[in-house]
């Protein structure tokens, strides 16, 4: 089974300035013909958060529309970012097929990948740019934990782990500690899937893995001494292919573009 993610697609209009400077609706075409054409076919994509850049209705119309030739053949799971409203997300997606997302409350929801299960976690809070997961987020997930041992992936935004990168880890989680204690319970979360750093960033967290995709698009500097500074980059977009197979969970980092053609040592 592989299970491939992206994340931090940050769709804004291309005529739009910061869509001139990203150029995010490209970016993210070519992070679906990249999946589309990828072999083997994956069986499900997960999209974690940041789908578009200011919530705004004519952004999810552009989603929708760039990840409609990926949804036609592979089931799709979005989760909500930072830069997506709730509910402008959950009516604009529902009404394009989505409608795994529920009808009211916070966008979580599990889906049956077949051997593993998938809980999809809301951590936004309405205009901040950092996430939480307050005690009814929580509960619902060691519900839902409690309810169905089967391998599985848990997806949010927002990474549960300091990285070191020092304005990013001031916009994680507000408090990793509860959501340790919950996962920590559980001995079948083989990886907590999040996005937000624009990096591939992994770390041990409460008896599993947290890591964190690349971003789709534009990536954040790899900055571990600067406080207060943010800066963005062009290092090469990718996607985190997440592979099971034989009981064992294996993650690699798929780069989207041309890189010229492999140089076949043997075959």
């Amino acid at each position: 089974m592989l299970i491939a993610q992206i994340s931090d697609s940050h769709v804004v209009p291309s005529d739009s300035e910061n869509g001139k400077l990203m150029g995010t609706c490209a970016h993210l075409e070519d992070a679906v013909a990249h999946l589309v054409s990828f072999r083997p076919r994956p069986d499900a994509v997960l999209v974690s958060g940041d789908l578009v850049e200011d919530g705004s209705r004519e952004e999810y119309k552009l989603l929708i529309a760039i990840l409609a030739p990926l949804k036609a053949d592979i089931p799709v799971y979005v989760a909500p970012g930072n830069h997506d409203e709730r509910e402008t997300m959950r009516e604009m997606m529902r009404t394009a097929g989505y409608d795994y997302l529920p009808e009211a409350g916070f966008l979580h929801y599990t889906a049956d990948l077949g051997e593993l299960r998938l809980i999809s976690l809301d951590t936004l809070v309405p205009g901040e740019p950092g996430g939480h997961l307050c005690a009814e987020r929580l509960a619902w997930l060691d519900a839902r934990l409690e309810e169905d041992k089967r391998p599985t992936l848990i997806m949010q935004h927002h990474p549960p782990f300091a990285t070191g990168l020092v304005r990013m880890d001031t916009m994680g989680v507000a408090e990793t500690a509860p959501e340790a204690s919950v996962v920590g319970k559980y001995n079948h979360v083989l990886r907590i899937l999040c996005g937000h750093l624009h990096r591939s960033i992994s770390c041990g967290f409460a008896g599993t893995m947290a890591m964190t995709a690349p971003s789709c698009a534009h990536a954040v500097e790899l900055d571990l001494q600067t406080e207060g500074r943010l800066a963005v980059l062009r290092e090469p977009p990718g996607a985190s292919i997440h592979l099971w197979r034989d009981g064992c969970l294996v993650t690699h980092t798929s780069f989207i573009g041309e890189y010229g053609a492999p140089y076949v040592i043997a075959e």
